[in-house]
């Protein structure tokens, strides 16, 4: 008799009760949430580090541009396609300057194989031969209203050519029809943008114009090139955060007509107001 009840109590197969089953679907469902919320957490973490890198990368880009032209600019009273002029604006044509820093471009007349010596297939003087010159001709063009930051560049030695160096800042004589006139695309996150020069005195101008040709675009006419120059960008990215990004730079050639001393090119950026 008590066999019998022992097997009956401890032999007999039964299923889970809803109690049981209640209290396991609980608990599963409080560790699925954990590891969910922990993998979300992750994900949301990845995606910030992520679209912050690209923030940094894409102004990274638009300092290297200017840090790079502003260092290797060049200005010779012998040479009137030569400028280096900032009219002040915070809208336009916000920089215009002819620099060194430049990649000779062969049009299509060339070989393009460096071990031919018959590098140019196109008689001399063709039409095909683009008229080169030791400089490139640059202008930044910036757009308030969309955030673009566009970088017109050019090495025919034509000051013609460039957008928005005729006097008073309006356009040269270059038809411009559309936006990509202006030039390249190297940012379209930009809030605004700020120059400040400083003379060997320490004096500050929000504007700069060294020009050989004399035709005055900005209030003051100087002879020779900002002894420091400040660049303040602000960005706005598309997630509605914004940072401040900064850095200076000395132009390598910093004298007045007919007196050239040379010194080194510095630069620097860092984000958030550094």
């Amino acid at each position: 008799m008590n066999l019998a009840i022992h097997k009956t109590k401890y032999g007999r197969n039964r299923g889970f009760t809803m109690v049981e089953l209640l209290t396991v679907s609980i608990m599963f469902a409080i560790i699925t949430a954990a590891v969910a919320t922990s993998i979300g957490a992750g994900i949301k973490v990845q995606t910030v580090i992520h679209n912050n890198a690209e923030d940094d990368q894409e102004a990274r880009t638009v300092m290297d541009y200017l840090l790079k032209d502003i260092g290797s600019a060049y200005v010779s009273q012998n040479n009137q396609n030569t400028f280096f002029v900032c009219p002040g604006s915070t809208d336009g044509n916000i920089l215009m300057l002819s620099t060194r820093d430049h990649l000779i471009q062969m049009d299509s007349g060339y070989n393009s194989n460096p071990m031919n010596t018959n590098l140019m297939s196109s008689p001399a003087g063709s039409q095909n031969q683009p008229v080169q010159s030791d400089l490139s001709l640059v202008s930044y063009y910036f757009d308030q209203q969309t955030g673009e930051l566009r970088r017109f560049a050019t090495c025919a030695p034509n000051r013609s050519l460039v957008p928005g160096l005729s006097p008073g800042n309006s356009m040269s004589s270059t038809s411009v029809s559309t936006v990509t006139d202006y030039g390249r695309l190297i940012s379209s996150h930009i809030k605004n943008i700020e120059f400040t020069f400083y003379d060997q005195n320490g004096n500050n101008y929000s504007d700069w114009d060294f020009d050989p040709m004399g035709t005055q675009i900005t209030p003051d006419t100087q002879t020779q090139f900002p002894s420091v120059m400040q660049i303040q960008i602000m960005m706005k990215f598309p997630d509605g955060s914004e940072k401040q990004y900064s850095a200076s730079v000395t132009p390598a050639m910093t004298y007045a007509f007919g007196a050239s001393t040379s010194t080194s090119s510095t630069g620097s950026s860092t984000p958030g107001g550094m």
